[in-house]
């Protein structure tokens, strides 16, 4: 089987994957390196370097333009609460209320 050269690449894998990259994203492989340089190879949110995972490009839709590169797991995050900055806010809200709690024994939806 020949394999196809596409980006000066002769691996079928890597040369779908390129192909991908730039259909979907509009960038190449050395530029995706370059962005996995630029954040030290860690996760642009939690700043994780995974182990065995490969970082995922974090697309914006509304804006059509590449935000940084995630680990699965922020990725995952932010693809269920979506862009809506208000989900954001109160779910902070919530993490720091039970933080609060934990320190003063009070747990604000606790029904007593």
């Amino acid at each position: 089987m020949m394999a196809i050269k596409l980006f000066g690449i002769k691996d079928d894998y890597e040369a779908r994957r390129s192909a991908r990259l730039f259909l979907k994203y509009g960038i190449t492989p050395e530029e995706e390196a370059k962005m996995l340089v630029d954040q030290k190879g860690a996760c642009a949110t939690c700043e994780e370097k995974p182990d065995l995972q490969r970082l995922v490009i974090d697309f914006c839709e509304d804006t059509a333009t590449i935000r940084g590169l995630l680990c699965p797991g922020c990725r995952t995050t932010i693809r269920r609460a979506g862009s809506n900055l208000l989900v954001w806010q109160r779910t902070m809200a919530y993490l720091l209320a039970s933080r609060l709690a934990s320190y003063t024994g009070f747990a604000g939806n606790s029904k007593v």
